[in-house]
Formats: C-alpha cells, sequence, structure tokens
C-alpha cells in the first residue's frame, strides 16, 4: 500500500499537537476534544526509530508505558491502516 504522506510527516504533524497539548498552548488534555487514543497511538509510532526500527509487543508497551493490551490494539490498529507491519515476532513502520 503507497501512502502519499509518510508515516514521519504524520508522526511529524500529531507530534506538533501533542506538544501543544502537553505545554499547555491549548488545554485540550480537559477538554472533550481531546482524543487519548490518538495520543496513544502517537506515542507507540514515536518509540519506533533508526536506533530502534523493529520492536516486538512487549518493548512498545514498556518504552511507552502502556498496557500490553493497549499496545497490542495500537499497533494492530496500525498494521491493518498499512503504517506498521508485523512478521509475527516484531513490528516495524512501513
Amino acid at each position: 500500500m503507497t501512502h502519499l504522506i509518510t508515516t514521519n510527516s504524520i508522526v511529524a504533524y500529531f507530534n506538533r499537537i501533542v506538544n501543544i497539548c502537553a505545554y499547555g498552548e491549548h488545554n485540550m488534555s480537559v477538554s472533550s476534544e481531546y482524543v487519548q487514543s490518538l495520543e496513544r497511538g502517537l506515542a507507540v509510532m514515536q518509540v519506533f526509530s533508526r536506533e530502534h526500527p523493529r520492536l516486538t509487543l512487549s518493548e512498545v508497551a514498556r518504552l511507552t508505558g502502556l498496557t500490553r493490551a493497549t499496545a497490542r490494539r495500537v499497533l494492530l490498529t496500525l498494521q491493518h491502516l498499512g503504517y506498521a507491519r508485523s512478521d509475527g515476532r516484531g513490528f516495524e513502520l512501513t
């Protein structure tokens, strides 16, 4: 599946949103407009890097502070949408 928008550009865009929320430029963390599941998905995407291009479910959970169940749901969603892939043992972004 080819994406017109790269994974890196999506992460960069949403990192900006997360930073706005975290540093109070907009107090969305207490707003009904804040999407916690998006925050979790972006946290998962952020742990992948050139140094760690492939991670196990346990590693993603540990690095993000999410439960294994939440990390698994996020990773499977990213895989379903074409932003991640898995060989059954580890995950990597596409």
